[in-house]
């Protein structure tokens, strides 16, 4: 429904032009010809100018809805997967099944996108280090060691970054999701599936864990949460777990490399 107003709008300059045609066929003079002919180009401009807004946004509206198709399953959407080629209408299991098939089957191209881009984010040396040995635990199954590892590194990139001092808690890294209103869109958003990262990142990953609802809700969700993980709450050990984990931590470090390059005030 949302893409009716889009696709309706070729089909009406169409009739508009048949219209003219009719028209200029009816009153045949060469003053009406004339005018007539420039309707009809100007028409012609319009329809080649929306027809690809047309098919961009039934493409957007696509890219949006197997996004959240991805979510609703337990993964995190992200450029290392082949979106592009993915079918919408896949039963859950199948695709839950091809994206986990997919990670194993290319985790050696997946692995050197994301320590491409821990070193080019220029955090700290040693948050390509850390996600090196964090997907070399992948690569051997160690799901476990993966979540317990990023977190950490999280958090000692945002001591980096924010200069906190060592009696700063930064558990829940507020200055990072506060901070994030001020970066532009595109810095933010590189993807389509940010969005559903962000909102992750937002909603759950840095919430506390204090209630056996909030336990049951952390326990649910293939993202870890950081309170979970670090305090024994649930034991992440899936590979749906680790990827995850993997692809919001690339998520913050990008926003901590972005948010490194702002100026400073008062030297702080």
């Amino acid at each position: 429904m949302a893409n009716q107003k889009y696709d309706d709008i070729p089909r009406i300059l169409a009739e508009y032009n048949d219209i003219m045609r009719v028209l200029v066929e009816r009153l045949d003079t060469p003053q009406t010809r004339k005018t007539l002919d420039a309707l009809l180009d100007e028409i012609r401009g319009v329809v080649n100018a929306i027809t690809p807004l047309a098919v961009f946004s039934a493409k957007f509206d696509q890219t949006m809805q197997l996004n959240e198709k991805i979510v609703q399953i337990g993964w995190m959407p992200h450029p290392v997967f082949p979106l592009d080629t993915l079918d919408l209408h896949l039963q859950d299991s199948e695709l839950d099944a091809l994206l986990a098939r997919y990670v194993e089957e290319n985790f050696e191209a997946i692995e050197c996108f994301f320590i491409e881009s821990a070193t080019k984010y220029g955090i700290t040396d040693t948050v390509p280090m850390v996600m090196t040995e964090a997907l070399n635990c992948h690569c051997h199954n160690n799901y476990r060691a993966v979540v317990r590892l990023l977190f950490p590194e999280i958090e000692s990139a945002a001591r980096t970054v924010f200069r906190y001092p060592i009696q700063k808690g930064i558990a829940s890294i507020p200055d990072v999701r506060e901070i994030i209103g001020k970066l532009s869109f595109p810095m933010v958003f590189d993807h389509p599936g940010t969005f559903s990262i962000y909102d992750k990142l937002n909603e759950h990953m840095y919430r506390q864990v204090k209630s056996s609802l909030e336990l049951t809700a952390a326990q649910a969700d293939p993202v870890p949460n950081r309170h979970a993980a670090i305090h024994g709450l649930v034991d992440y050990s899936s590979m749906q777990n680790s990827m995850n984990t993997i692809i919001m931590a690339d998520f913050i470090f990008r926003l901590l490399g972005e948010i490194s390059k702002m100026p400073r005030k008062n030297g702080n």
